[in-house]
């Protein structure tokens, strides 16, 4: 009679794994636990690939560091490199590093390195010309990447640093990042010439108003403030800046008036 295969539970592989990964007893041993013959327990950890991993080496530990935080290669690769299995090297990585997600840990490598390179007079820099000449300016006079510059500019607020705000540039004579000068930019924001109408001593904008009623205009207002901030670094930084603010002020104003029932005009 030939002889009955007894297939494995998915509780006696765990227990299996554990036995001979962890607790690191020999097959007789785990035959005898398991109530199997030897022969079976070896072809089970045969077939599911359970092998006792050896101790991390020093040099284990430095050729993973590399390999995480100095390539882009995925999980797999690394466990081939280094003779393991991805879970393994994921549990190494937890230990090490706190977390075993490659993408993660090597963002924050690179913006940990990004910041830290930064020197006291960078930061000077940003405190003084951040707002004033937008962070593209800043990171090209710097030699750095927008988003490093960036980064850095918001946590040094969350730090306490001070920064010259847009308010103070009108004592300054100076130009935006494109060159323009401020008097121009404030002419683009508060009186556009290209959004008056010919013949008439009225702006488009008092049209729109007039068009879209009370709430219709203050949803215009929003949905300007939003595009106005999100283009702002990508086109003309300062002069967008005031633009938003523009339309925060007209926004503030039209809730201002219907709570104190004022049908005051722009």
């Amino acid at each position: 009679m030939g002889r009955v295969y007894k297939s494995w539970t998915t509780g006696e592989i765990e227990d299996l794994r554990y036995l001979r990964t962890v607790e690191r007893l020999r097959i007789r041993e785990i035959a005898e636990i398991l109530e199997r013959s030897k022969r079976t327990v070896e072809e089970a950890v045969h077939r599911y690939g359970i092998k006792i991993e050896e101790p991390w080496k020093e040099w284990d530990l430095e050729l993973l560091k590399s390999l995480v935080f100095g390539t882009n290669i995925k999980k797999k690769e690394i466990a081939s490199k280094l003779g393991r299995t991805e879970r393994a090297v994921g549990s190494k990585m937890i230990e090490m590093f706190g977390s075993s997600g490659l993408t993660k840990l090597r963002n924050e490598s690179l913006l940990n390195r990004a910041e830290a390179r930064f020197t006291k007079k960078e930061i000077k820099f940003l405190q003084d010309f951040y707002y004033i000449k937008g962070a593209k300016a800043c990171a090209s006079a710097l030699k750095r990447t927008k988003y490093s510059v960036t980064l850095k500019a918001g946590r040094l607020m969350r730090q306490g640093y001070e920064f010259k705000k847009l308010e103070e540039e009108n004592a300054l004579s100076r130009t935006d990042k494109n060159g323009v000068e401020l008097s121009s930019i404030e002419n683009n924001v508060k009186s556009p010439r290209h959004y008056k109408l010919e013949g008439l001593n009225i702006e488009s904008i008092d049209v729109i108003k007039a068009t879209l009623g009370k709430e219709g205009f203050k949803a215009f207002c929003k949905g300007n403030i939003m595009k106005y901030l999100i283009r702002a670094e990508k086109k003309n930084g300062l002069e967008d800046y005031k633009k938003a603010h523009t339309y925060l002020t007209w926004y503030l104003k039209e809730c201002e008036e219907e709570k104190n029932g004022s049908t005051e005009r722009i």
